[in-house]
């Protein structure tokens, strides 16, 4: 029936950002801590951000320009790019090689652009109004939860884990974990989406593609602080990279806490 089709792709998406904010507590939230630890400095490292972050905006710009990209091969792209996103990190934790570790780490500001557009096209394609806002509190709160949980597992793993195999280590599971929630993605029926207007289930197409601008702001933000505190901490203070992950957590924690309040 049409109701039980609803629950299961509100439970599939949802499942989808758990096993999401895991994957990011163990791939984005520690790669500044990964580039400082193998010995990159805050020029290098501002680079790499700055051409993933360039890059992610043409994409947005690109998808607003022309949304038809979005609604033609829905499930293949969607899965294509949902995959590559947590595949690229590989590459960068298995050589330390800074044009691969550029042009992996841009992939997957790109992949997660794209991802990000298709996701809110298959929440608003799918659902009406009260759906769309009960799953988006619900992919919220879920999402907290398990960031919360993957800083906290990451930063237990790099005290424990030894230092010359933590980071591959991590970033290995943290990429499987991921894939776990692009499996979700594969179990979601998108076929109504394909040719459909944009956005089905929004007012304005700007709805579609909000996320995106949305993923580039943060991104921007989170790794403008980072990119000096953490170099900091971990260069000047001497501090190990566990603690820059504790610091990780503690921000999570307050950020959440503040958009709350």
């Amino acid at each position: 029936t049409e109701g039980l089709q609803r629950s299961l792709f509100k439970t599939l998406m949802i499942l989808e950002i758990t096993f999401a904010g895991i994957y990011l507590a163990f791939t984005r939230g520690l790669f500044i801590i990964y580039l400082v630890s193998i010995g990159f400095k805050v020029d290098y490292i501002s680079t790499i951000v700055l051409a993933s972050t360039v890059a992610a905006t043409i994409v947005s710009i690109f998808l607003y320009k022309f949304p038809g990209f979005i609604v033609r091969k829905v499930k293949a792209k969607y899965l294509i790019f949902h995959a590559a996103e947590r595949i690229l990190w590989i590459p960068m934790v298995l050589s330390p090689n800074p044009i691969l570790i550029t042009l992996s780490y841009t992939g997957v500001s790109v992949a997660s652009t794209l991802v990000g557009s298709f996701t809110n096209l298959a929440i608003y394609g799918s659902l009406d109004e009260m759906g769309v806002r009960d799953l988006m509190s619900k992919r919220n709160a879920v999402f907290n939860v398990t960031s919360i949980l993957g800083f906290a597992a990451a930063m237990g793993l790099m005290a424990f884990l030894p230092p010359e195999e933590k980071f591959l280590i991590i970033f290995l599971t943290g990429s499987s974990v991921g894939l776990l929630s692009t499996v979700m993605v594969w179990l979601v029926k998108l076929g109504h989406l394909e040719g459909a207007e944009i956005p089905s289930g929004a007012e304005k197409p700007e709805q579609v593609f909000s996320t995106s601008s949305f993923l580039s702001a943060i991104l921007i933000s989170g790794n403008l602080l980072g990119l000096f505190w953490i170099p900091y901490l971990m260069d000047v203070l001497k501090a190990p990279d566990y603690m820059a992950v504790g610091i990780n957590l503690a921000t999570t924690i307050s950020s959440i806490f503040a958009s709350i309040l």
